[in-house]
């Protein structure tokens, strides 16, 4: 794979963490149940920043097994949030779908650059 196409995929999925992890302030901001449980979803919410950050500094190919990872674990909080948890079910069905895409994504980029 061409490092300037893998430089641009590791960025675009630092990126898209970062704003799932926004998604999930908007979420308990809206919802403000206050105390724990929303400092808690704060704080959680963080991680998949950190992660994205984390897996862009990585060499390949383990910065891409790193954001499979990441998205599949955002995926599933999101899917099970969505419903009755603070997200529309709508959300749900899109996330899973937006995360298995990336998952083929993300191993063929790290079968790619082995």
């Amino acid at each position: 794979m061409n490092a300037g196409v893998v430089v641009a995929l590791k960025v675009y999925s630092a990126v898209v963490l970062s704003f799932i992890g926004g998604i999930r302030w908007g979420v308990a901001i809206v919802r403000n149940e206050g105390g724990e449980a929303e400092n808690e979803t704060l704080v959680f919410a963080a991680a998949p920043a950190l992660f994205g950050w984390f897996a862009f500094f990585l060499g390949e190919p383990w910065s891409f097994a790193v954001f499979a990872v990441a998205f599949a674990a955002t995926g599933w909080w999101d899917s099970r949030s969505a419903g009755n948890r603070g997200l529309p079910g709508w959300f749900g069905r899109l996330r899973l779908l937006l995360t298995a895409l990336v998952l083929v994504t993300m191993i063929a980029a790290f079968a790619t650059t082995l």
